[in-house]
């Protein structure tokens, strides 16, 4: 009888561990909207998801269980992918399930300053869902934000006129423009007609997208890519100067460090790692988290002169293994 039940017990420690090796961890980014995709005979709409910042996109028509996408925002998600044991035809070999976001980003941008220092082509004009193509007329607009201008080309025709700017908002003044009649006449009365009134505006993926006040919406791609002004937009959102470590009754220590992204600080309790005496040579502090997945997972305190008396050198270290060296204050 004995060993009928260790037998039973192997058998299942057996199984246990054929099922484990089938459940895989998996980390992917995840695109900011879905695209139209095959699926067998049907079309439907897939995520698109890479393992890495360097490779390419791949469509991913399937469900992940507690992962909600919204349109606008990237994300960093860490899944479980477990082995399904009965699979349908086009249907999926596993089953995946969210274990946690990473990080997310939102990519659709409203500063007013992406609007400055270039000239935005317009190549579709769409309203109500239909789309015209204007790339062929070569419209263009430009905006003087200091003088609360804007002046353009509308494809037959110059016009300027005054135009206010605020986040995701302008608003449009009576244009002037010259009165010459070409071939792209219907394009020019429709971009004319959307430059009329109130207009919110926003850019995504190296796009500037004005939404009319009469339904109609311009796709505008500009001459020089904006990249550098959202990464100066990116890097004042980032969190400065109260970063710092103080030591709580109990021994631990609460830190304060900046987020991998976005603009808030991130509060955690740590206990200083026991060191060996060649990291005690480099460093003061070596402190790791209390509780279950924090976003930073390690925070060093370098052993290194600073100018300031109360000021430390650090490196953070975050879930994704990326690190950033930093300034760290000593709030005790």
């Amino acid at each position: 009888m004995q060993r009928v039940v260790i037998a039973c017990i192997a058998f299942i420690g057996w199984i246990n561990g054929i099922e484990a090796q089938d459940n895989e961890i998996k980390k992917w980014y995840v695109a900011d909207a879905k695209i139209g995709c095959q699926l067998g005979d049907a079309m439907t709409s897939c995520l698109r998801i890479r393992e890495s910042e360097d490779s390419n996109w791949v469509n991913f028509p399937w469900t992940i269980e507690g992962f909600t996408h919204e349109k606008g925002f990237e994300y960093y998600i860490e899944v479980s992918q477990q082995k399904l044991k009965f699979t349908e035809v086009d249907g999926p070999q596993y089953q995946y399930t969210l274990n946690t976001i990473i990080y997310e980003k939102s990519t659709v941008h409203t500063d007013k300053r992406i609007l400055e220092n270039n000239t935005f082509q317009i190549i579709n004009i769409e309203q109500y869902g239909k789309k015209t193509l204007a790339l062929k007329a070569k419209p263009s607009i430009k905006f003087d934000l200091d003088s609360n201008v804007i002046y353009g080309f509308s494809g037959c025709n110059s016009f300027m006129g005054p135009c206010s700017y605020a986040t995701a908002f302008m608003q449009f003044g009576t244009l002037t423009s010259t009165l010459k009649s070409c071939n792209f006449d219907d394009i020019e009365s429709k971009i004319t007609a959307a430059l009329k009134g109130k207009a919110t505006f926003y850019a995504r993926n190296n796009m500037l997208y004005i939404v009319c006040e009469n339904f109609m919406t311009l796709h505008c791609r500009p001459e020089k890519r904006l990249d550098s002004i959202l990464n100066v937009i990116e890097l004042e959102k980032q969190p400065k100067n109260d970063i710092n470590f103080m030591k709580n009754v109990d021994g631990s220590y609460r830190v304060n460090a900046p987020a991998m992204h976005g603009n808030a600080n991130l509060f955690f309790m740590y206990r200083p790692a026991k060191l060996t005496d060649a990291e005690r040579k480099k460093l003061n502090y070596k402190f790791l988290p209390i509780g279950m997945n924090p976003e930073i997972t390690m925070v060093e305190i370098l052993n290194k002169i600073h100018e300031k008396p109360d000021m430390l050198y650090a490196i953070i270290t975050y879930k994704d293994g990326s690190k950033r060296e930093m300034e760290i204050r000593d709030a005790n």
